[in-house]
């Protein structure tokens, strides 16, 4: 257990754990509001359509400005045009399903192929030309959160301090909105803009996670979470308090993962392999999730077959005990020969023992 608390101290994995930590935490609680305002693949869309403006920012930042700390000025810049650029995504889908009448899934699509082929043609032209450029652009596009230094752990530290201080002050009208929207309009709550402030969050959380799955992973950050603690949480705070330590638990794997699977393949194959650290905690998500659905007493698939076999076996018994009635009934006795009631109805011996364990035969 003591190497585990090495990943908080080691001078290298020390920012990315930590980092990594602070944006499973941003995600898991904005992606639980997502979740439960049945929006899934919002998420999904939201991620894709950031890239242009993902790749906007790094251009922006390599041609126009001149800064000692690049790479944070870029983290920071890719931010804001990010967010704007999902913003501006979330009014052309409303527009699209309320002014024009496209099905909410058409709109959907529809914007989510248009933004994401936008910022893959603005990638394809840096490619040749500009290729530093291109590989920073692919840092955020499949996330190297790894690589993230000291810095990123007060960035994303300041960033989940201003959502739980957010959530705090607007929790009663999300409530509302997400649960009864028509008792938040009727009540007088600002649902129009309520809503605008949830998709910016929202917006706010899949930027935050680019660093450590990138465009194409992030909304699994958002959804994994929200889902098994869905299995486990009857409220809304224990649904985001479950969701927020799912999250740590998976991401805290996923670096300890990459990092020991790596060192081992490595000496065993006699050359250099390096797990990437964005997947490998989507994969810890996926195993999460996967053994929820196994186990979990609600809906898990274990416990749904033991609830069938039990059942089952409640109704053989009755079965056998109406067949026994009845053979007594006809004979007008209170004993019977197995022999008989066997011929009768086809009975398996474990039932016969269980009817025995449970006191309703006895043998004389």
């Amino acid at each position: 257990m003591t190497f585990l608390f090495d990943y908080f101290f080691d001078p290298v994995l020390q920012a990315p754990m930590i980092a990594s930590l602070l944006i499973g935490a941003t995600t898991a609680l904005l992606g639980t509001f997502l979740l439960l305002k049945k929006q899934a693949l919002m998420g999904e869309v939201l991620s894709h359509v950031a890239y242009p403006g993902l790749v906007s920012a790094l251009f922006i930042v390599d041609f126009f400005f001149e800064v000692t700390n690049g790479e944070l000025f870029a983290t920071l810049l890719v931010f804001v045009f990010c967010v704007t650029i999902c913003f501006f995504s979330v009014w052309v889908i409303e527009k699209l399903e309320k002014k024009y009448n496209v099905y909410p899934d058409s709109a959907l699509s529809f914007t989510l192929v248009s933004f994401f082929g936008l910022g893959l043609l603005l990638l394809s032209g840096l490619q040749h030309d500009f290729p530093t450029l291109y590989k920073k652009s692919e840092m955020f596009l499949f996330g190297q959160a790894a690589t993230m230094g000291e810095e990123y752990i007060y960035i994303y530290a300041a960033l989940l301090a201003i959502v739980l201080l957010l959530l705090y002050a607007f929790l009663r009208p999300l409530r509302l909105l997400i649960f009864d929207p028509l008792f938040a309009e009727v009540s007088g709550c600002p649902v129009y803009f309520t809503q605008l402030f949830l998709f910016f969050l929202i917006c706010f959380a899949i930027v935050v996670g680019f660093r450590a799955c990138g465009v194409v992973l992030v909304s699994s950050m958002l959804i994994f979470p929200a889902v098994i603690a869905l299995e486990f949480a009857s409220t809304l705070k224990m649904q985001l308090f479950l969701a927020v330590i799912f999250s740590l638990l998976a991401s805290f794997s996923g670096v300890v993962l990459s990092h020991e699977w790596s060192l081992y393949l490595t000496e065993t194959s006699g050359r250099i392999i390096s797990l990437p650290l964005g997947p490998m905690i989507v994969m810890s998500f996926f195993a999460l999730f996967a053994l929820v659905l196994l186990f979990s007493r609600r809906r898990g698939v274990l416990f749904r077959l033991c609830r069938k076999l039990h059942f089952y076996l409640r109704c053989e018994e009755e079965n056998v005990l109406k067949a026994a009635w009845k053979l007594c009934a006809e004979n007008e006795h209170q004993v019977f020969l197995l022999q008989d009631l066997l011929y009768r109805y086809e009975v398996n011996s474990f039932i016969l023992l269980l009817l025995r364990k449970n006191g309703y035969l006895s043998k004389k």
